[in-house]
């Protein structure tokens, strides 16, 4: 089970089903197939304002995209990402500085990392993969800002602005932290603010403080 701002999600094996706050069930994402008893795996199913999406129960290779709201394909959109490899995550994040603008993030089996954005509103419809990043074991947004960590070997990788996928920008506002110790299987627990706290999996805990200057310019862009 997951929730956004405006909506909660709970997986069964019937399929997906949002609900408002209040209770209300708005919609069942029916996913053609019978789910295991646990629904989807939380690596498998993300939920945003406006988007939920899904890797395909029968074709992991996909990820559908429906609106939350009626779990129906939104007109405007894009309806499904078609990749080259099955895909091990996605992860869902509504832009902060930009409300028409929502982004994916996806790790496939070979452990590639892909960002891709939609913004129907000035035409991007259709999501173009662009690969950031190779042999991830984990990434997360951070819960604030426009901004996504990952881990790769024993190093933290930072890109400080996802707003624009294709400029030299990107990469400039990007770093790699060394992370020696992070232990076997590490996974992102937490990403606030200017904080990265890395999981290993016998259960240790490595908090990594990132430079505080992008935090400051995404408040004063937030703020104006």
């Amino acid at each position: 089970d997951m929730s956004a701002t405006n909506f909660a999600l709970v997986t069964r094996t019937q399929g997906v089903l949002i609900y408002s706050y209040d209770g209300r069930n708005l919609s069942l994402i029916d996913v053609n197939c019978t789910l295991s008893s646990g629904g989807f795996s939380r690596n498998h199913i993300s939920l945003s304002n406006d988007y939920v999406a899904f890797v395909d129960p029968q074709d992991k290779t996909i990820v559908q995209i429906l609106e939350a709201r009626t779990g129906k394909k939104a007109n405007d959109l894009q309806s499904a990402i078609h990749h080259d490899a099955n895909i091990d995550l996605v992860s869902l994040s509504k832009s902060r500085s930009n409300q028409t603008q929502t982004k994916i993030l996806i790790i496939d089996e070979k452990k590639d990392l892909f960002l891709c954005s939609i913004c129907p509103e000035t035409g991007h419809r259709e999501c173009e993969l662009k690969k950031i990043g190779s042999h991830v074991y984990s990434a997360a947004w951070n819960e604030e800002y426009d901004q996504v960590a990952a881990i790769s070997d024993c190093r933290i990788l930072i890109w400080y602005q996802t707003n624009s996928l294709h400029d030299d920008l990107f990469s400039m506002a990007s770093e790699s932290i060394d992370c020696p110790g992070i232990g076997k299987n590490p996974r992102i627990a937490n990403f606030a603010k200017a904080a990265i706290t890395v999981e290993s999996n016998d259960g240790n805990k490595i908090t990594t403080v990132i430079s505080p200057v992008f935090e400051t310019i995404h408040e004063y862009l937030l703020s104006n």
